[in-house]
């Protein structure tokens, strides 16, 4: 993944790498099962390291820090 260097618009933060905050842990965006009910189960492609995240994190519990509520267990599981 190429990287540049930045400073963002208000000149406070300047940016020299990319973070690792965060960086594994799966449990803030769960929205694993849908997309992996997408592409491995509808779209019929290979996804093998979705599919990990997945295996590791079923049943997905609620995003607290995220975006999304995370019931894609129930809703996309087959």
């Amino acid at each position: 993944m190429p990287f540049e260097e930045t400073t963002d618009t208000t000149g406070k933060y300047h940016h020299t790498s990319i973070s690792s905050k965060g960086r594994g842990d799966f449990s803030r965006r769960p929205i694993y099962e849908m997309v992996y009910n997408h592409y491995k189960n509808i779209k019929g492609l290979d996804c093998p390291f979705t599919e990990q995240v997945v295996l590791q994190t079923r049943p997905e519990g609620p995003g607290f820090k995220g975006d999304h509520f995370g019931f894609g267990t129930v809703l996309f599981w087959q």
